[in-house]
C-alpha cells in the first residue's frame, strides 16, 4: 500500500510539474533551455513514444532538395533530413540558441551538406524563393504569438512557388499548438494544407503556399 500512495504521488507531482510548464509555456513563449532539451527530449525514452521521424512520414524530402529547418535544437530532426535529402542535396538549419547550435554542429559533423547556424526564425538568412521545403518540429508555440504570422511570411518568403511547410507538434512540449491552432495559423499566412497527419498526442502538417500546385 506505501509503494502504491508513493507512486501515485510521484506521478501527482509529474503531472503538476507538466502543468506548470505548460502555463507558463503558454503564458511566455522562448525556446526551452538547451539542458531541459537534452535531458526530457532528446532521450532514448522520449524518441520511442514520440519520435521524431513524425515529420519525415508526413513528408518525406526528396533526394536533393534543398530543406531550411528553424529551430532544430540539438539536431534530432536535423539529421533525418540530412540523410533523406543525400550527398546531392542540402539543409539549412537554424536556432536561436548558440549551445544548441554547438551540439546540433557536432551531432552534423559526418554530413557536409549540413549547415546550422545562430539565426531568428523570424529573419531567415536565406534568399527569396531556394528552398524546396521549410520544415520546424515544435518550434512555433516558443515564438510570441504576434510573431507567429512573421515567422510563416518568412517561410512563404524563402519557399520555391511548389516548396512544402512541414510543421510537427508534441503533447509533452509545454508550447504545444493543438492541429486546429497550427492549421489556422498556416492558412491565415496563406498556406494550403494538403495532408496532416495526427497520431496520440502528436501530430504533423504540410502546406504549399495557397493557388500553388497541390502535393
Amino acid at each position: 500500500m506505501e509503494i502504491e500512495i508513493g507512486v501515485v504521488g510521484v506521478l501527482l507531482v509529474c503531472l503538476a510539474g507538466f502543468l506548470a510548464l505548460r502555463w507558463e509555456g503558454q503564458r511566455r513563449p522562448r525556446p526551452m533551455a538547451v539542458w531541459m532539451e537534452s535531458v526530457f527530449l532528446d532521450n532514448p525514452l522520449r524518441r520511442a513514444v514520440f519520435p521524431p521521424s513524425l515529420v519525415t512520414r508526413a513528408w518525406m524530402p526528396p533526394p536533393g532538395a534543398r530543406v531550411g529547418e528553424l529551430g532544430a535544437g540539438t539536431g534530432m530532426v536535423t539529421a533525418l533530413l540530412a540523410r533523406a535529402v543525400g550527398p546531392s542535396g542540402s539543409v539549412w538549419a537554424i536556432d536561436r540558441q548558440r549551445g544548441a547550435v554547438a551540439r546540433a554542429r557536432r551531432r552534423m559533423a559526418a554530413w557536409p551538406a549540413c549547415t546550422v547556424v545562430v539565426a531568428d526564425a523570424r529573419h531567415l538568412p536565406w534568399p527569396d524563393g531556394q528552398l524546396d521545403a521549410v520544415v520546424t518540429v515544435a518550434m512555433l508555440g516558443e515564438v510570441p504569438e504576434p510573431d507567429r504570422p512573421t515567422v510563416l511570411a518568412e517561410c512563404r518568403r524563402v519557399l520555391k512557388p511548389d516548396g512544402r511547410l512541414v510543421l510537427g507538434e508534441y503533447g509533452p512540449d509545454p508550447h504545444y499548438l493543438t492541429p486546429g491552432a497550427l492549421a489556422y495559423l498556416v492558412s491565415e499566412a496563406g498556406f494550403q494544407v494538403v495532408h496532416h497527419r495526427r497520431g496520440w498526442w502528436q501530430h504533423a502538417l504540410v502546406a504549399v503556399v495557397d493557388g500553388s500546385n497541390g502535393p
